[in-house]
């Protein structure tokens, strides 16, 4: 049965459209696929996916176990995706990304990639006419100790994060450059020909082909260390401002800065919705766990309003960009199993289905297969 990716959207992304070009008179079936990122909990190497299907309702846990016979062995920290469906799934303890077909789930080397990781975090993937690709991931780097949470637990920040990129190719996955890029790097956006990349002090731009260093937009008002980063339907990007709010600027020349005192949690997770122009955020306290309000800021204003509360501290968030829907994650006690509500737009609940543990982020995609 012949299947081509038609359709990807990463955590929060928005779509990319595509199709296959075979004889015309075949006829298709489109399948639509919300993975979820089950994190796992610390140094406890049990990490997994977990595939949902918004028409059947059917949820299948231990997907990667089950398409290739082997636990991660590590935690999940992100996901990212090519158009011809080749995912990366960064993991750390221990650092490694896993190169697999998204929609069978086996992997496509014989190893792990592992080579110059340190604490990898974001990933993105880039994809030229010729099907060659690569990887771009953040990594924090060596951490420094800036102080103390409590007595006995050290505060980090990483000076010294850097860009990896990992080239791909039919025989496999090898070492590209490797670009130092600020403190603490987190989430990081292809656009075009240009890498955007969340960091403490704010968001730095680099040209993808040279990996240089084009432009750094700080915040001035809010305050925090930028997290995560979407981009609207007026190729606007946005970040998030943990504990503050949103950054947004515009994708082409840094322009229209606005600034947005909305509520963040501290991980700055946020999600763009399905028509571009609103982002989701939640608030969440993970010391007293309680109820979370889920968010839906205008972008065009920055107006908040309240779409809905679960009774949990959440801990992701991800809107499916092909039907609207709104995914929320609650780690119930952290270590067991994760809850996935999935709602409508206007914030009625669609289902509830049990994950993974520790369920942090989302990725949807689809595809074509011959009926």
């Amino acid at each position: 049965m012949k299947k081509c990716t038609f359709y990807i959207s990463v955590l929060t992304a928005l779509c990319f459209l595509a199709g296959c070009n075979d004889d015309p008179s075949t006829n298709y079936k489109a399948t639509y696929v919300s993975g979820i990122i089950n994190e796992g909990t610390f140094q406890a190497g049990n990490g997994e996916l977990s595939y949902y299907d918004e028409d059947s309702k059917i949820m299948k846990n231990k997907f990667f176990n089950s398409a290739n016979g082997f636990d991660i062995g590590s935690s999940i920290q992100s996901a990212g995706l090519t158009q011809s469906g080749v995912l990366a799934l960064v993991c750390n303890t221990p650092d490694k990304i896993f190169f697999m077909d998204a929609i069978s789930g086996k992997v496509l080397f014989p190893s792990a990639f592992t080579d110059q990781l340190k604490s990898p975090r974001g990933v993105v993937m880039a994809e030229n006419s010729y099907g060659i690709s690569a990887a771009y991931v953040t990594n924090w780097g060596e951490p420094r100790v800036i102080g103390e949470w409590e007595p006995g637990f050290p505060m980090h920040d990483y000076p010294h994060s850097y860009i990896l990129e990992i080239n791909l190719s039919n025989s496999g996955a090898t070492t590209g450059r490797k670009i130092p890029c600020g403190n603490t790097a987190e989430g990081i956006l292809l656009y075009q020909n240009k890498l955007f990349v969340a960091l403490q002090e704010g968001v730095k731009v680099y040209n993808i082909n040279t990996l240089d260093s084009i432009a750094m937009i700080k915040p001035e008002t809010l305050t925090g260390a930028a997290k995560q980063l979407v981009i609207d339907n007026n190729n606007n990007v946005w970040v998030s401002i943990n504990n503050s709010g949103l950054m947004g600027f515009s994708a082409i020349d840094y322009s229209n800065k606005k600034e947005y005192n909305v509520t963040v949690n501290y991980d700055g997770k946020i999600a763009l919705s399905a028509d571009g122009t609103s982002i989701y955020t939640y608030d969440a306290d993970y010391t007293n766990p309680g109820n979370s309000n889920v968010y839906k800021i205008n972008l065009s204003n920055g107006t908040s309003s309240i779409l809905l509360t679960e009774s949990n501290s959440l801990y992701g968030i991800g809107v499916n960009a092909h039907t609207g829907k709104i995914y929320t994650s609650n780690p119930n006690d952290y270590v067991s199993n994760s809850t996935i509500c999935i709602y409508n737009q206007d914030g009625s609940l669609f289902d509830k289905k049990t994950s993974g543990v520790l369920s942090s982020g989302f990725f949807f995609f689809g595809y074509y297969s011959e009926e």
